[in-house]
């Protein structure tokens, strides 16, 4: 059984980092994680969604997903209940991004 000093305490942690990675949107890191578009994308639409990204940091609304439902929810208003739909959100993301580095990257030859 976890005390409720040590809840309290990863409780803190868990906000911290939450607050660290609005911080990070907000100066634009999506955009840099993106980089330039790769063959068959937009660059326009990258930019698209890097800019709504960081409006949304502004904002301080956090990500949070359950399958294809999508919603926003201000990070100071988080809770408990919300870290399953947030590590779903952080998850189809870094996907997202893995993907797009992936198909970008040479093919390794076949021996």
């Amino acid at each position: 059984m976890v005390a409720e000093s040590d809840r309290q305490r990863l409780g803190e942690r868990y906000m911290q980092v939450e607050r660290k990675e609005i911080a990070d949107r907000r100066n634009g890191e999506l955009a840099r994680v993106l980089g330039p578009a790769l063959p068959g994308e937009s660059q326009e639409e990258l930019g698209r969604l890097a800019r709504e990204d960081r409006e949304k940091a502004e904002e301080g609304l956090a990500e949070l997903r359950d399958g294809e439902e999508v919603w926003y929810k201000p990070v100071e208003e988080l809770t408990r209940r919300d870290r399953a739909a947030r590590i779903e959100a952080q998850r189809k993301r870094l996907e997202w991004v893995q993907g797009r580095l992936k198909s970008s990257s040479p093919k390794n030859p076949q021996r």
